[in-house]
Order: structure tokens, then sequence, then C-alpha cells
């Protein structure tokens, strides 16, 4: 069903963006001879009364709107050829697209502070030896209030900032709460490394968030199992691990994965009994082998002293979504501008795994979230198509300008090459998307 919900959820929002295109060359009588979601060969069809062609084929992600010239215009097709259209027509035309991812993430991030969403504060849960943080003096239980001048209400918004300083040698600037008293704490960030592969923010600082504590006790055994070749069950409370006092579901993860292929020593507790069981571990992973139990926690249950509802004092719905909109299309052409320069690893790009990972995640949390995950895919899919290579918005628009420039428009020859050039670039990155998500999968 999740992935039913994401997959749904994307053919919606490329509907959106080629539908932008369409309602703006219908607005300036455009010839339109077809309106495709999905490429490949058409499932269904419909010719409507203007001679356009609508259809459905079957490899949804992905669509266009095809407003053919002049000399290939079919008598069927009505409407002025888009080449005959004066320059900022043709502009508004192929910024609409982009324009209407924009429009359904202000939508959707309304519909998100409707229903309401909370998140987590920037509480300190614990600080790591030998860390960034450590040698920034920064403690458990210290709430961070603001950085670089930047209030910073959740970890999210925290998260943001930090992250505006990946590739960058800098000095976070911190301010702290600290059983009442603010004090100022400075990070220094010329050591900092960040794993491409495993972006975990703040575990490369030495932080983990403050969390309610979550019991290792069973809430599922896989099948075939480490845990179920060894009589592990659903309620069993793992006590010790290794003759080690186990109190957390952490301290377990931790002891299993730095033990792959181990023979261990559990000891568990079953209803009011103890008794102790040995068995030995799986692994998994292929550049990192870790050990695996097969083993399922619950859901944790957040603590409401820990979360705070995301909104700007009284404020209405409206203003409080431009307002995100606004920050989080800035910090998202920030991050994308940096792996276009190379400040950030190519491997920090996400593919379909990655996106379907945050997705279902978010669906977890509720619809809310959810709603913010999409329109943070809308953001990313409208910056992604300004970027100037030929096949993309950009690019048309980069294109748009030199005929501006040299008063007439490049040649088709030239503009064939531009094209095939920039479809290379195109499948060059999605596959290097798609490689980071398979390294990312044998390397959890």
């Amino acid at each position: 069903m999740t992935f039913l919900i994401f997959f749904i959820s994307l053919v919606v929002i490329i509907c959106f963006h080629e539908l932008g295109h369409y309602l703006m060359a219908r607005y300036f009588n455009t010839a339109i001879s077809q309106f495709s979601i999905g490429i490949g060969g058409p499932c269904l069809t419909k010719t409507n009364q203007r001679g356009t062609l609508w259809r459905i084929s079957p490899w949804l992600l992905g669509g266009y709107v095809e407003m053919p010239p002049k000399s290939m215009q079919a008598p069927e097709v009505k409407g002025v050829p888009f080449e005959s259209l004066n320059r900022l027509k043709r502009a508004l035309i192929i910024a609409s697209g982009p324009f209407m991812n924009i429009v359904l993430a202000f939508g959707l991030l309304y519909i998100t502070f409707l229903l309401g969403i909370e998140q987590a504060k920037p509480i300190i849960g614990t600080v790591s030896e030998n860390s960034i943080a450590q040698a920034s003096a920064l403690e458990a239980n210290d709430r961070i209030m603001l950085i670089n001048h930047v209030r910073t209400p959740t970890w999210p918004s925290a998260a943001q900032v930090i992250m505006r300083q990946l590739g960058e040698k800098s000095t976070l600037t911190m301010i702290i709460e600290r059983q009442g008293e603010l004090l100022q704490r400075n990070m220094i960030l010329d050591q900092w490394q960040l794993d491409p592969l495993q972006p975990r923010l703040l575990q490369s600082l030495g932080i983990t968030p403050k969390r309610p504590p979550i019991p290792p006790i069973i809430d599922k055994v896989d099948n075939g199992s480490a845990a179920d070749r060894g009589g592990l069950q659903s309620g069993d409370h793992i006590t010790a691990f290794n003759h080690l006092a186990i109190t957390d579901w952490t301290e377990l993860k931790e002891a299993i994965e730095n033990n792959p292929g181990e023979t261990v020593t559990l000891r568990i507790k079953r209803g009011e009994t103890y008794h102790t069981t040995t068995l030995t571990l799986d692994q998994k992973g292929w550049l990192k082998i870790q050990g695996s139990l097969g083993i399922r926690v619950a859901p944790i249950q957040q603590d409401p002293n820990l979360m705070t509802a995301v909104n700007y004092l009284d404020e209405n719905n409206a203003i409080i979504a431009s307002k995100h909109l606004a920050s989080l299309t800035t910090f998202q052409a920030d991050m994308l501008s940096k792996i276009l320069t190379g400040k950030l690893s190519i491997q920090s790009l996400g593919g379909p795994a990655t996106l379907y990972q945050y997705a279902s995640i978010s669906l977890t949390q509720g619809i809310a979230q959810f709603c913010y995950f999409l329109a943070l895919l809308n953001i990313m899919l409208a910056l992604v198509n300004m970027i100037p290579l030929p096949v993309l918005d950009g690019g048309q628009l980069l294109l748009l300008l030199v005929e501006t420039i040299r008063g007439k428009p490049l040649s088709d020859a030239l503009s064939q090459l531009l094209n095939r050039i920039g479809m290379i670039c195109i499948v060059i990155l999605m596959m290097q998307a798609i490689i980071n998500d398979f390294l990312r999968a044998v390397a959890s």
C-alpha cells in the first residue's frame, strides 16, 4: 500500500508539472499535438476538438507536452505554432511547469499546517567522545536556540542551517539553553566530513537527538532469521547481550551489528521468567558487513515534552506555508548548487529507492508529514527542471536567452546536438542516483 500511494503521488506531481505547460500554452492559443503522461507506447489515447492527442503510456514516471513546429503541424491540430510566439510568451510556457510544482508545494504545505504538524525540539541526547560537538563543549540536554543567528525551534530547522555549511570550512555559532541559562558555543567545521552514502548529519558531528528510551522488547521476529532459529518470540525482552546489560534498543542494535556471524548469548525475560539462549547472528551488507538478528521493535512513542508544533506565533496557515515554501526552496537550491559545483559529492544524490524510503518514513508519521514530504519533492522537481541543460526547462530558457542576445534562433543541427548532450547528462545523473541507492543498500 505504501508503494502504491507513493507511486500515485509521483504521477500526480508529474501531471501537475505538465499541466502547467499545457494551460499556459492554451492561454496563448498554442498548437499542442500531444499531452502525454508517461513515456513509451501509449496504452490509452483520446483526441480532443483542438486535435490534441491525450495519452497515457506505461512508463508513468515522465511526461511531456508536444508543441510541433509549423512545418510538422498536422491540419487537425489547431493553434499558433510555438516558434511563432514572441519570446516572452514562449518563456512563460516553459517556466509554467516548474511554477505549477511550486504552486502545488504551497498547497501541500497549507494542508500540512491546516492538519497540524509537530517536530522534535533540538535537544541533545548524547555527545560522542572525541567529536566536533564535544570539542565545542556541547553536553547532553542542551537545547539549541540559535545557529548563526537563525532561530531553530526544531531539529529539521537546525539541520537546515547546519547543512548549508556542507563543503565549507566555517564555524557555527550556537546559542544553547542549559539549565535555564543561555550560552554561546562555537563549532569549528574544518575537520568535518559527512559520508555521502550514509549522510547521518548530526551523528557526523557527534550528536544524537534526545528521544524517549526504546526498550529492547521484540515486536516481530522475521521468518528464517537468527532470532527465529533461536526460538525468540514477540514480546521477549532482551536484558543482556554476551552478559552485558542492555537497557535500550540502540545499545542492542549496535551490539548486534558489531558481531556479524558470531555466536552470542542473550538473556531474555519472557513474562515473569528469565532464561538464556545462545544463537549465531546472520550477516548483512556487502561493502560493510554487519550482524543481523532479524527482530523489530514496536514504533517509538513520542514524548510530548520533546515535541513542538511547527508554527509562527498567531499567523494564519497561508502565511506559515509561504514562509516555509521560501525557506525550503532557498535551502534546496543551495544544496543543489553545491552538488553541481562540486562542493558536495555527487554520491549525495538520491534515487527512487531513497525517495521511497523517505516516503515510507513520512507516511508512518501521518498524513500531515507525508504532505510535507511531497511538498519537498515538488520543490526539488521544480529546481531540477531549472538546471540549464537543453532537455530541461532551465536549458530551454537559456537557449531562449541566447536567441534573444543573437537576435535569431540557433540552427536546427546545433539545437539537436545540444539536446542530445543534455539528454546524455540527464541519463548519467539518473544512473548515478540509482548506483548511489544500490551502494547505500549494500552498505547498510
